[in-house]
């Protein structure tokens, strides 16, 4: 087979390679990466941004074959996204958010496109698929979240122009067959991975002089995310002997309320710490300080690569069993929390690992004994295989 032409359009304004970060970002640059190696694809890449990234230039110049389309927002961009939440407001659906960066985009899919061999990626935003109006060619969408819950409208209207859902985990499968009653051989899993080429083993530790035990979250700062639930469970424990670390930004989106809280919460218990964001190339700092890290998601999480990064740099985790997060994890390296319907409960089992930490040392040894990652390669080599089929 020829090589093959993808069309990936990338799901906000962070970049692929991904300097900025961004789960969805990190994933589609292993594939860049990797090809580079193994160049069963040609990569064109569609970026809806504003920012001038200039350095990106200079790096997508290192490979040879990945082409990055950077369209910029104009004024019409703005027009039709304000257009499109007015009309929301009064519960009336029609897609105009990224219709100008869409028809930028499908315009230069088309002069490209070889109609045989090529197909259209959409990674994530379900806003995107959009394009199937306007292209000849397959187009797949890339599930990453669960859009049943967060915006059945959309999905269930772009259900039919889709060539084929690729799904992050079981989970998201079961939930579009069973609710849309969608044919099966239309749906195929590929599972997430991370890249730890990316990571620096070799860091320097901030000593824990006061031997602390330091229970960590990492990640957006979200009532979805479970994080205010969390902070309310550590905050009713009397012991002076346990930090939290914090590493994330607020959700844009999130309740002035839950804002509130937090700030408040800050100033009033110093063992706290708020660290913000930090960007993904120093996680290893993060996770070698953190004793437990938290992942006490309360939505139906699609997948989860937060844990994965902990267990890679031997962090044990405190897990939500929800959603398809106990598919990436194995419960020989986790502990699932219990109860997320009890403030007292989770309170609970946060004391009861600080007081353990005899059961984290050794699940901390099974971690760095026995744990494996999936590699760059074989996700690859997963992905390869089901663009294959498609065509």
């Amino acid at each position: 087979m020829n090589t093959i032409n993808i069309h990936v359009i990338l799901p906000s304004y962070l970049p692929a390679p991904d300097l900025l970060g961004g789960a969805i970002e990190g994933l589609v640059t292993i594939l860049i990466n990797q090809n580079e190696i193994n160049k069963q694809f040609n990569f064109n890449i569609y970026i809806n941004s504003h920012l001038n990234l200039k350095v990106l230039k200079l790096v997508s110049d290192k490979y040879s074959n990945v082409k990055i389309h950077f369209i910029k927002p104009n004024l019409f961009s703005f027009i039709f996204k304000y257009l499109h939440i007015l009309l929301n407001k009064f519960n009336i659906r029609i897609n105009l958010m990224y219709f100008p960066f869409i028809l930028t985009a499908s315009h230069r899919v088309n002069k490209i496109n070889n109609r045989k061999n090529s197909i259209v990626l959409v990674e994530g935003n379900i806003l995107h698929t959009l394009i199937a109006n306007f292209v000849k060619i397959p187009v797949v969408f890339h599930m990453h979240t669960d859009y049943i819950h967060f915006d059945p409208f959309y999905f269930k209207k772009y259900l039919g122009i889709f060539n084929r859902i690729i799904l992050v985990s079981e989970f998201l499968q079961e939930r579009i067959i069973n609710k849309f009653n969608i044919d099966i051989n239309k749906t195929v899993i590929l599972k997430n991975t991370i890249d730890s080429n990316v990571f620096n083993k070799k860091i320097n530790i901030v000593k824990n002089v006061n031997h602390l035990f330091s229970f960590g979250y990492v990640g957006r700062i979200s009532e979805e995310k479970g994080f205010f639930l969390f902070l309310d469970a550590f905050s009713r424990i009397k012991n002076e002997n346990i930090r939290l670390l914090i590493y994330g930004s607020l959700s844009n989106n999130e309740k002035q309320v839950n804002i509130n809280q937090f700030n408040k919460t800050l100033s009033l218990d110093k063992r706290i710490v708020y660290h913000g964001y930090i960007d993904r190339f120093n996680l290893g700092k993060i996770y070698k300080n953190i004793d437990l890290l938290v992942f006490p998601s309360t939505g139906p999480e699609a997948a989860g690569l937060v844990p994965l990064e902990a267990l890679y740099f031997n962090t044990p985790v405190l897990a939500s069993p929800l959603g398809g997060i106990k598919e990436y994890l194995d419960h020989k390296f986790v502990f699932f929390i219990k109860n997320l319907n009890s403030v007292e409960d989770f309170k609970n089992e946060l004391e009861f690992y600080s007081n353990n930490k005899s059961i984290v040392t050794r699940i901390k040894t099974d971690i760095k004994n026995n744990f494996k990652l999936k590699t760059p390669y074989d996700y690859y080599v997963e992905f390869t295989d089901i663009i294959k089929k498609i065509l």
